[in-house]
């Protein structure tokens, strides 16, 4: 189980690093709504 957690933790930081990386081009509030899902 604990595997499991530390592969979604990578694959969720890579996809916000991805996001993050593209926000310049955007700089819409949507981003928030991924804030929680961290947590």
């Amino acid at each position: 189980m604990e595997l499991a957690i530390i592969f979604l933790r990578q694959m969720v930081n890579e996809i916000i690093a991805a996001f993050l990386g593209s926000l310049p081009l955007l700089r819409h509030p949507l981003s928030k709504p991924i804030i929680p899902m961290l947590s």
